[in-house]
């Protein structure tokens, strides 16, 4: 590869901007770390800054999850996000003064379709995930070199492209010796196992099934409000056991076995839809925010049983996302583990130095810098690939 000096491999001490929209779209997040030379796992992090994404964005979103768009809009859509991207990231680094000291960006894109399991299609059989991005319009725009496309490699492998994050929780707590689950509540909600042992070939992670998503759905259906702030409508209701059943019968992907990963492709307005139309079906209408909690316990099961599965009755619980600030959310996940007869104890991972809403975009950070330094970014054990990979592309 021809690259001026500038941009050459085997970067050591270079700061990086990750990028991350999860499946809330609920903003922008970006985070500037800086890497240390003395080994891979020692970062600073020195900003971070969430903005806020236009509504129209998850409309969009929406309607592509719906079959209603185009082709020429999903490309108008390409171009549109990174153009996005790149006012957010110009923005930030006028901000915090940080024009003429960043190195590269690393963006995850914003997902709209995430289907791991391969499927008939032309004559073969083919699994895709796609996440919304130009790469080299983006790098364009900001004039910075931007790595991307962290989910093909992994994809191409055999493996579900996702979780990605589990090599980052690794270099966060493999150090400490001692059984961490680290789950994180955004959109779908993704937990990782990192074991006392302290392989990396015996990290378990997987997405658990829905987070915020379907709670966010419902909030701006019959609330007109973006998210559950604190689980308030959740506080208001209660959990109808008839409506739950439903949700229990009619969704399959908290039973699966890992590795598996999903998304809005799965859980969105349709999925809401469907349920409620079988539940009205047979029963009569419930309050709203008793609809609200009961997706929102719903939630809550499909965590605490992809953390019983895992087997370690004994656990710390590292908690990030926007669904910690759901009391709902979390009272309801404690009260569904301590049933199961699992011990465990409850950490922010604040308490870490990592701000919880930042954990993704420093993750991102993370995975551009292994791909910069030539370094695998997947953990197989996770994702079902049958091999480890450098991950990423390079867009200058």
């Amino acid at each position: 590869m021809n690259l001026d000096k500038k941009f050459q491999f085997n970067w050591k001490t270079r700061i990086g901007l990750g990028v991350m929209t999860g499946t809330s779209c609920d903003g922008i997040d970006i985070a500037a770390v800086e890497f240390s030379e003395e080994e891979f796992s020692k970062f600073t992090i020195l900003k971070y800054k969430t903005f806020d994404y236009p509504k129209e964005v998850n409309e969009f979103i929406n309607t592509v999850n719906s079959n209603n768009s185009s082709i020429s809009e999903i490309s108008q859509f390409n171009y549109y996000i990174s153009q996005l991207y790149a006012d957010a990231i110009s923005k930030f680094m006028n901000e915090f003064n940080f024009s003429d000291k960043i190195d590269f960006v690393a963006v995850h894109g914003q997902t709209i379709w995430h289907q791991p399991n391969k499927t008939a299609f032309l004559n073969k059989s083919i699994a895709s995930t796609y996440q919304a991005i130009n790469l080299s319009a983006l790098s364009k725009l900001i004039a910075l070199p931007v790595v991307g496309d962290f989910r093909a490699g992994d994809i191409a492998l055999g493996g579900n492209g996702a979780p990605l994050v589990p090599i980052f929780d690794f270099a966060l707590f493999a150090r400490y010796n001692s059984n961490f689950i680290v789950l994180n509540i955004g959109g779908i909600s993704n937990l990782t196992l990192i074991p006392e042992t302290d392989k990396i070939s015996d990290i378990i992670a997987f997405d658990c099934g829905p987070g915020n998503i379907l709670i966010n759905l419902l909030a701006e259906k019959y609330f007109n409000l973006t998210y559950d702030n604190n689980g308030e409508i959740a506080k208001s209701g209660k959990v109808n056991s008839m409506l739950l059943d439903i949700i229990r019968d009619y969704d399959n992907y908290c039973e699966l076995p890992f590795p598996k990963s999903t998304g809005r492709e799965h859980y969105n307005q349709e999925f809401i839809d469907k349920v409620l139309h079988i539940f009205n079906d047979n029963y009569s209408n419930i309050p709203k925010n008793d609809i609200v909690a009961t997706f929102s316990h719903y939630s809550a099961i499909c965590i605490a049983s992809s953390i019983e599965k895992l087997g370690i009755d004994k656990f710390k619980l590292i908690i990030s996302g926007g669904g910690l600030n759901n009391t709902f959310l979390i009272d309801s996940i404690k009260n569904e583990l301590i049933s199961r007869n699992q011990e465990f104890v409850i950490e922010n991972i604040e308490q870490y130095g990592i701000n919880s809403d930042a954990k993704e975009a420093i993750a991102f950070a993370y995975l551009g810098y292994l791909f910069l330094n030539q370094e695998y970014g997947n953990v197989p054990n996770a994702t079902g690939a049958i091999s480890s990979t450098i991950l990423g592309t390079l867009a200058i």
